[in-house]
């Protein structure tokens, strides 16, 4: 029998050609339909059902495409998942010489990326011998440094008779050709819907079905064009090209009339109002009880998020799952907080983490909390899901990793390894739209997988650029300059889509909707994103109509807060007529909480943890920054940024510098004598830099490239300044001090932590981390030294003796509680790394001249001063402990705004006279 291909634009009537074919086939027990993806067939499966096809043989009759090769592969040995596939890599990648990639600090996201490539080229019969080959035509050190681990990947699992998802395609096709496929018995109609791109290796195992079961008739649906030149027009008719060698016929059905359609574009302040939006719409659809309705969402997206607790507001659903990932949950927060994860070892097998992190879940007895907090608090089932479906992840994760690490002989993986595994699984939504449709009186698509059938209502959120269409970053292997012949080896182009490829995609399924709404489409998109940046509207709206600007629509008070919304309302009113006058008659535009249960939580939380003089810096800088990092937990968006970060370089030069100290103490002591010796401890110090650059791997590789010679030179020029400036200060002085503790910590558990008085409350538990700590030759006197790779360093009296400044005080009263009770504290000194400097702190006068030489600046005190700005720091820390405890958060900052500000779009002080 032929393979048939039946073409025709979008919404002539392709997939109601097949179903009727499948119907037909159905009456025999011998129909086969495959779509896409499973979530396309599920909504072929619903259409079917709704249709009154017998819903017992939707389940293995009407499947994915990857779903149909599992069934033809029928697979007996284990097979990987994704994740366990990166981890069956991930040793791979550290045991053997690669050339591009750094092998000493492998990565999750580089072995997930090395996984998902060698799945995509094995699936397409690309043995790691054909790739050597292919590489004499194109690749580069990237592509090599594959083929290495590609090799070793493939001795590791067949030894250890393991399979992946790669290895499911070629198995389907060898039980093809052998005729060993029991899916296929009995068969004589199999239909593939609407594929717009087949790979090499699908239309081989196409081919493969044609020959082996001959009574086949096989009709394949594509998708044509009447506007060739387009984006969509090109990959339709490459689509075309490639199955035409397997085609026996065609078979062309003519575009069907358009109806005419409502069309509105609506452009809306932010996601939260579109989403209000969008239910406010539905209403009002919904209450035509015979309208087919549609929302397509992107789903990786938080649009569904917001937009579920407005359909709860409209009544519009019932008994809803989880509305948000399980990252929102309280019991992640916690899991990965500071305080829980410094308990950890910083490198440890994957199986220790596992139980360290099961312990934590099961000592927080989650299900009966969960429980008692749904008996009392009904209204919060929502919350409550989160937290259930946080640990339901959790469990999961670990199950796999437990089963990865008994599988696998895995090394020790770092513990922000371990933490990205998580993160990576939290950020999955587990309510889909298939799940959540059921709650729901209309459907909830998903946009990748197109439309199954024509719709009255279609709506399409999110409509803006970076979304819909999705912005395609650069792949990591094979990108178009790695070409090394005029004419490489078609098949990668074959494999991989190019950047034109993936819009073409994108504008498919945007195409598919619209062609199949028959009475309304509403196109909606937000001018500005979650984070409250700007948005540009998508390209897909150019062709619509101009889009209608919509008023803000106030929140409808649901049944749960319907006797509280007056109060609440009243309350919501008096903050912003006071924020609209810049009054602060209201206490909560002042930033002071009043709630007794906020209060309660932030007391327990900041008596509990332990601050850092940072924070308590800001706190003291402006209370408002530090309720936005430490209370709300928010953090500004990274600039990305083709130079090296100022921070990133401030992490490497602290580790140099720390290993400069530690590694070359009797070469600094001989060069002290004979400045003739300075030139070997520079090759020391450009030595230490080179091994200081693979540890921090990941920081240097994200700057350009062509910048890297650059930042490297700048980085060893101001490490050797401050080591030559260091130098200059010993030969100067009689008793010059050594370094003698680098990095120290205090603080990583409350017995630790330096104990600060706080009146009339629990003492505040300080932690922190020393760069340098230098004694004398009898350990009778330290000083505390801090690098500072910023900008100018000023004096610091003034700011330690008005709270502003905290850190070396605090520093030199853990050190001298915890490291040097006997000794004699000095004080601490700043090294200002851009300039060389180390004047700037607070030190006792009377050892000016013997330990340090700081000549005449205020930073040399005498003993009066010295303990008075001891004093003084203690004294503050107590108050601005206090201050968090109770609440205190006020907008205005101590010494005005400064000239940058990460909050200021957030802040009600920024750009207002305060009265």
């Amino acid at each position: 029998m032929p393979v048939t291909l039946i073409t025709g634009p979008i919404g002539s009537g392709k997939t109601s050609a097949l179903m009727a074919r499948f119907s037909e086939a159905q009456a025999r027990d011998a129909g086969l339909l495959i779509a896409p993806t499973e979530a396309a067939a599920a909504a072929l499966r619903q259409r079917w059902a709704i249709s009154g096809g017998e819903s017992a043989l939707l389940g293995h009759r009407i499947i994915g495409w990857g779903r149909f090769v599992q069934l033809l592969a029928d697979a007996q040995d284990y097979l990987l998942t994704p994740l366990q596939q990166a981890l069956f890599l991930f040793p791979i990648l550290g045991d053997h010489p690669l050339r591009y990639f750094r092998r000493d600090r492998p990565s999750m996201g580089i072995a997930s990326q090395f996984a998902s490539t060698i799945a995509l080229l094995h699936r397409n019969g690309i043995t790691p011998a054909r790739l050597r080959t292919l590489l004499e035509t194109r690749g580069s050190l990237k592509e090599n440094d594959l083929l290495t681990v590609y090799e070793r990947y493939a001795e590791a699992l067949t030894h250890s008779h393991l399979l992946d998802e790669g290895c499911l395609l070629p198995l389907a096709l060898k039980h093809v050709q052998r005729a060993e496929a029991s899916l296929l018995q009995q068969i004589d109609t199999i239909l593939f819907d609407e594929f717009i791109r087949f790979e090499p290796g699908a239309v081989e195992l196409i081919d493969a079905i044609k020959t082996a079961v001959p009574k086949a008739n096989i009709a394949i649906a594509l998708t044509t064009s009447t506007e060739e030149k387009t984006l969509e027009g090109k990959l339709y008719e490459k689509t075309r090209a490639t199955l035409e060698p397997i085609a026996d016929r065609s078979e062309s059905l003519p575009p069907r009339p358009a109806p005419a359609i409502d069309i509105s574009v609506h452009s809306i302040r932010s996601p939260r109002q579109e989403a209000r939006f969008i239910a406010h719409v539905l209403e009002g659809e919904c209450k035509d009880a015979a309208s087919t309705i549609v929302l397509a969402v992107r789903g990786d997206t938080p649009f569904v998020s917001l937009l579920l607790p407005e359909l709860d507001e409209h009544s519009l659903a019932t008994d809803l799952p989880t509305g948000s990932t399980a990252l929102a949950s309280p019991l992640v927060h916690r899991l990965l907080s500071e305080e829980t994860l410094e308990k950890w070892p910083a490198q440890a097998r994957l199986i220790e983490y596992a139980q360290l992190c099961a312990a934590f879940v099961r000592d927080s007895n989650v299900l009966e909390a969960s429980n008692a907090e749904l008996a009392t608090h009904a209204d919060e089932r929502r919350a409550i899901a989160r937290t259930l479906a946080a640990a339901s992840t959790i469990e999961q994760t670990l199950a796999e990793c437990t089963l990865t690490e008994r599988l696998i002989d895995l090394p020790a993986v770092s513990r922000e390894c371990f933490v990205g595994l998580l993160l990576k699984a939290f950020t999955h939504d587990h309510a889909s739209p298939a799940t959540l449709t059921r709650h729901l009186p209309f459907e909830l698509a998903s946009f990748e997988a197109g439309l199954a059938g024509d719709t009255d209502v279609v709506m399409i959120p999110n409509l803006v650029e970076g979304t819909i269409p999705r912005v395609q970053t650069e792949r990591l292997f094979f990108s178009d300059a790695d070409r090394l012949s005029p004419d490489p080896d078609p098949i990668i182009d074959a494999l991989l889509p190019n950047t034109e490829e993936l819009l073409a995609m994108e504008a498919h399924a945007f195409a598919t909707f619209c062609a199949k709404c028959k009475k309304r489409l509403v196109l909606t998109s937000a001018v500005v994103n979650e984070n409250g940046a700007e948005t540009a509207p998508s390209s897909f709206l150019d062709r619509m109509p101009e889009g209608i600007p919509e008023p803000p629509i106030a929140p409808q008070p649901s049944a749960s807060l319907a006797p509280d919304w007056g109060a609440i309302m009243a309350q919501r009113i008096a903050i912003e007529r006071a924020r609209a006058g810049t009054s602060d008659a209201h206490s909560s535009f002042r930033g002071m909480i009043e709630e007794n249960e906020a209060k309660a939580l932030l007391r327990q939380r900041f008596t509990e943890s332990r601050f850092s003089p940072t924070s308590l810096e800001r706190y003291a800088g402006c209370p408002f920054q530090f309720f936005v990092e430490k209370v709300l937990g928010l953090k500004p968006l990274e600039e990305e940024l083709p130079e090296l970060q100022p921070k990133d370089r401030g992490t490497i030069v602290h580790r140099l510098l720390e290993r400069f100290y530690q590694e070359c103490t009797e070469a600094i002591a001989r060069a002290r004598i004979d400045r003739a010796q300075e030139e070997g401890l520079k090759e020391k110090l450009n030595a230490i830099l080179i091994e200081v650059e693979v540890e921090h791997a990941a920081l240097v590789d994200a700057q350009a490239p062509g910048l890297k010679s650059f930042s490297r030179e700048a980085i060893l020029n101001m490490a050797w300044q401050v080591v030559q400036a260091e130098l200059g200060e010993a030969r100067e002085i009689s008793q010059p001090l050594e370094p003698a503790a680098f990095e120290w910590t205090f603080g990583k558990t409350p017995e630790t932590a330096l104990a600060v008085p706080v009146e009339n409350d629990a003492p505040a538990l300080v932690r922190g981390q020393v760069d340098r700590i230098d004694i004398d030759a009898n350990t009778s006197a330290f000083l505390v030294v801090d690098y500072k790779t910023g900008a100018s360093i000023t004096s610091k009296k003034k700011d330690i003796l008005e709270g502003r400044h905290l850190q070396l005080p605090l520093y030199v009263e853990a050190i001298r509680q915890f490291l040097y009770p006997s000794a004699l504290p000095l004080g601490g000194l700043l090294i200002g790394v851009m300039e060389a400097t180390k004047v700037h702190g607070f030190v006792r006068k009377s050892f000016n001249n013997i330990h340090y030489a700081i000549g005449r600046y205020a930073s040399a005190v005498d003993d009066e001063t010295w303990d008075e700005m001891m004093h003084a720091t203690l004294a503050f820390v107590g108050t601005y402990a206090a201050g968090i405890r109770g609440g205190a958060f006020s907008a205005a900052p101590a010494k005005g705004c400064p000239r940058h500000c990460d909050y200021k779009d957030i802040c009600r002080y920024a750009g207002h006279v305060v009265h």
